[in-house]
């Protein structure tokens, strides 16, 4: 499990970048107004996106100077954390509260954005500015990088695992996908395989593809973590440190998770090398794509299960 990393901590530093590589990132804040930006991946480090949470809430492009705002009163108080995500995928940003199905904002900035300005960091307002009540709590945050100069910075734990589904959903389980609230991936035993899909909170049930149907599941395991990256693959082509998520029910073939969009959704599913292609569970069915995104780890290794 991570660690909790409490940002007053580091009040002194200016240019603190968070490293964040699955798509998407939990946080916790409390005060009154907070502001956070979405970071290129790569030098100059370019603010691509600013993100302020209050009673009027906005997402603004810091390229194009397009925002979308909206009105939300009591989204954060001084005496509670709130809990919230972001989500960044083919150039459109979400952002909401842990817990509700639909996102607070959304901004869609796939003909703003070139393609080497990839979102690779996020940036919180430091608590030394004049945002002084303002206090961040970052669950998962892989490397804290500190510039000028860089400086790296390792935050113990994060290693990819599985933990057993109970009553609520595990504060470091790692988000997969979209539906209008962030999903998660899942698996589950089915005919003898064991099955990456996907988990949707406010159906309270998992779901996986298995035999060109969707199957819904109440027993199964989320992963956790945050030591993993998305990177694009097609047809059988899986990277050497992709993470080994299960097991078919044929000579126990390796199942790896992947993931797509389809029909304006973020899904994931498993990827499975004999047939050369991942399927996504999705309304009852199994969807088949050749070309899809598969989660490695960072470093090259096997995952054993």
């Amino acid at each position: 499990m991570a660690d909790d990393v409490l940002l007053e901590q580091y009040a002194h530093k200016l240019h603190e970048l968070f490293q964040i590589s699955s798509g998407a990132m939990r946080f916790k804040v409390k005060g009154q107004t907070a502001k956070f930006w979405l970071v290129a991946k790569e030098e100059p480090y370019t603010e691509l996106y600013q993100i302020t949470i209050g009673p009027v809430s906005k997402i603004k492009n810091m390229q194009s100077n397009e925002n979308k705002t909206v009105h939300v009163h009591h989204i954060i108080n001084d005496e509670h954390f709130t809990d919230f995500w972001v989500s960044y995928y083919n150039y459109k940003v979400r952002f909401g509260l842990v817990g509700r199905d639909a996102p607070v904002l959304e901004l869609d900035c796939s003909d703003k954005v070139s393609y080497h300005n990839q979102i690779g960091y996020i940036k919180f307002n430091s608590p030394s500015t004049r945002f002084s009540n303002i206090t961040w709590l970052v669950e998962v945050p892989p490397v804290l990088y500190t510039s000028p100069p860089i400086v790296r910075k390792r935050i113990n734990g994060g290693e990819l695992h599985w933990t057993r589904m109970d009553t609520r959903l595990p504060h470091d389980a790692l988000i997969g996908g979209f539906e209008n609230e962030p999903t998660y991936i899942a698996r589950s035993r089915h005919n003898g395989s064991l099955c990456p899909g996907r988990y949707v909170p406010s159906k309270r049930a998992a779901f996986i593809p298995w035999g060109f149907h969707e199957h819904q599941k109440q027993n199964f395991e989320i992963l956790c973590g945050f030591n993993a990256e998305w990177v694009h693959t097609k047809e059988d082509d899986i990277p050497q440190n992709a993470f080994i998520a299960g097991y078919s029910e044929v000579r126990r073939e390796p199942l790896y998770i992947g993931r797509a969009m389809h029909l304006g959704h973020l899904l994931t599913g498993k990827v499975h090398t004999l047939y050369k292609s991942c399927y996504l569970p999705f309304d009852g069915n199994e969807i088949a794509v050749t070309s899809y995104e598969i989660l490695v780890l960072p470093e090259v290794q096997r995952h054993n299960l």
